[in-house]
């Protein structure tokens, strides 16, 4: 692997005893970025158009620089990340094309939604998948990898004329190889069973596009019985059909409170925000002040961190083969330097 050097303070340090960096598109509540921080990654840029996103951000000390902006706009562009990334680290860290190791995105899906009535290829929301994929790579930060996120109802046939839009803009990134898959979170450690679009972009220098193997599906870890013992069956809506809590896993938990009710020993009831942190990996990440409608919008919305772990981990192993990293966080590289 050709080896890369960051210039930080005027002293050049190996890139290969770095931990590498992340820069985050639509970054929500983090889920992408946290799973990232869990396989050694550091972010440096993150971007959403949500002062919920941004508040999240600051409260929980996240790393890196939360740029709240529209990414429609013309102005989301490689030169303001830069100007933005170098002010925040005060020169310590100078951000050039092709410094980046990781982009992780996930655009707004309820252009293509299985579950939006309203869905159209037309939706200007899909706009904003191509122009990920063109700002993660050679018109924009040209990273080393970049991974992409979406529902699966991106492959379903009235999708067809925005599924072909996509893949002509990756094709169009010719200094990158792609490859797409559907993975599920549940077969890397999540809680619920969420099937994913996961597009995984590779600059031809680094490498080429994998995946990492799924890990084995433990009822007795996943469960909803598993993470949350005093629940005793659950159901989405009033009159769902209840699944027994200790033989059966939740599905995806929208950003629209899609009606899940859990039964305890004090009968039905709808499960609390409290609990869907506990189910999506956010139990002790602060968002106790904002509105349920934002904490449950904040959830719904992210990637689930323990696929996110994986997906990462196997891109900073396997491709861009960082693999003594792991311990070594943004701070220490700065010190490094210092």
């Amino acid at each position: 692997m050709k080896r890369i050097t960051l210039n930080l303070q005027g002293n050049s340090i190996n890139s290969n005893i770095l931990s590498p960096t992340l820069a985050s598109f639509f970054h929500g509540v983090g889920g992408m970025s946290k799973g990232a921080q869990r396989a050694g990654f550091n972010t440096v840029y993150a971007t959403d158009c949500w002062d919920a996103a941004e508040n999240a951000f600051k409260i929980n000390n996240c790393s890196g620089y939360f740029d709240n902006c529209d990414f429609s706009l013309n102005r989301m562009n490689f030169r303001r990340i830069k100007k933005l990334v170098d002010r925040h680290f005060n020169g310590a860290l100078k951000l050039e094309k092709g410094m980046i190791d990781c982009v992780v995105s996930g655009s707004p899906c309820p252009g293509m939604s299985g579950v939006n009535p309203l869905r159209s290829n037309f939706d200007v929301r899909n706009l904003l998948m191509m122009k990920q994929i063109r700002l993660a790579g050679m018109q924009g930060l040209n990273a080393k990898t970049a991974w992409f996120e979406q529902v699966p109802g991106f492959f379903d046939k009235p999708m067809k004329a925005l599924r072909m839009e996509v893949l002509a803009t990756l094709e169009a990134q010719t200094d990158y190889y792609y490859d797409i898959r559907v993975l599920n979170a549940l077969d890397y450690g999540s809680y619920q069973s969420r099937n994913r679009v996961t597009i995984i972009m590779v600059r031809k220098d680094v490498g080429e596009p994998s995946f990492p193997e799924t890990t084995p599906v433990y009822l007795s870890e996943v469960s909803m019985q598993a993470v949350l013992p005093y629940i005793i069956a659950f159901k989405y809506g009033v009159y769902g059909t209840p699944k027994a809590a200790g033989r059966n896993v939740i599905n995806t938990m929208t950003a629209n409170d899609e009606g899940l009710m859990v039964l305890d020993k004090f009968g039905w009831r709808k499960i609390s925000v409290q609990e869907r942190k506990i189910l999506s990996h956010l139990d002790g990440y602060d968002i106790s002040n904002f509105p349920e409608k934002d904490q449950i919008r904040l959830m719904g919305n992210m990637v689930q961190i323990p696929f996110a772990e994986a997906i990462l981990r196997h891109l900073k192993d396997e491709i861009l083969q960082y693999r003594s990293a792991t311990n070594i966080t943004l701070s220490d590289t700065l010190k490094m330097a210092a």
